[in-house]
């Protein structure tokens, strides 16, 4: 197998089972940059007992990872970093907790996908502002070029899909490139979505109600990312105005920020 033949098959089995992937290859600033590819990865939690995933997550030879995961979930489901070579490993012991997930998935085995989808709508919203503290921690992180990085949460789709919207709105990538970076999930996640289903109480309900309810909080959906950029910009305008009132993140980080993750077209 030539070196490209098992690049695709790396990024076959991570995608696959850690809906994992490189935000680097798309356009930023009007066309004339381009995200590095290698720099930066986002993805669900490892599960343990993958060899296939430990040897394809070992071959990235990440630098930094960010664990945007809160105390509880970590506590649950221990990360695997420290073992698969990456000494830099962050997370903060406070971080939100991740909406309320009991009362989401009551309304999802009663069968009420208006109040499923009014929840994760309302979840998104504040997505900016509640995950400040763990998205400052991703852009220091990048900006002082501790790459290559992945940043995760549990299923890599709410969390991590919304911070790397926000990293990528920063680098001033197109936003039909943002949203179909975050789509890609319903196709990059069929492992754990096939997990869901099995360990969560009510979730092998044949009520198709129920199952729609269900799959509303389970897929990524595009107005659930539009509603968190329609909050930002309603309370800070920009997403440049974000970063410096939100995160403490100035001009001269978001200039630090390019220039180690965009390259000349």
């Amino acid at each position: 197998m030539n070196q490209q033949s098992s690049e695709l098959a790396r990024e076959e089995v991570l995608a696959t089972y850690v809906n994992l992937r490189d935000l680097g290859g798309v356009p930023a600033i009007d066309g004339k940059k381009t995200v590095r590819r290698g720099m930066v990865f986002r993805s669900a939690m490892p599960r343990s007992g993958n060899t296939q995933v430990t040897a394809a997550l070992s071959s990235l030879s990440l630098a930094s990872v960010v664990d945007l995961r809160n105390e509880t979930e970590r506590k649950s489901v221990p990360a695997p970093w420290a073992g698969l070579g990456c000494d830099n490993y962050i997370s903060i012991p406070d971080a939100a907790e991740h909406g309320d997930l009991a009362k989401l998935w009551k309304s999802a085995i009663d069968g009420g996908i208006a109040e499923v989808k009014s929840l994760m709508l309302q979840q998104y919203r504040g997505f900016a502002e509640t995950h400040a503290p763990l998205y400052k921690l991703v852009f220091e992180q990048l900006a002082a070029g501790k790459t290559p990085l992945l940043f995760h949460c549990t299923a890599g789709k709410d969390r991590t899909g919304a911070a790397a919207a926000l990293l990528l709105a920063a680098l001033a990538v197109p936003r039909e490139y943002i949203m179909r970076d975050y789509l890609l999930t319903n196709a990059f996640n069929p492992v754990h979505a096939a997990w869901v289903g099995g360990n969560v109480p009510g979730s092998q309900t044949t009520d198709p109600a129920r199952r729609e309810a269900i799959m509303a909080m389970m897929v990524s959906q595009e107005q659930y990312l539009g509603a968190m950029f329609d909050a930002l910009t309603a309370q800070f305008g920009t997403v440049e105005r974000y970063l410096d009132e939100a995160l403490g993140f100035d001009r001269a980080a978001l200039s630090s920020l390019r220039a180690n993750l965009l390259t000349d077209a």
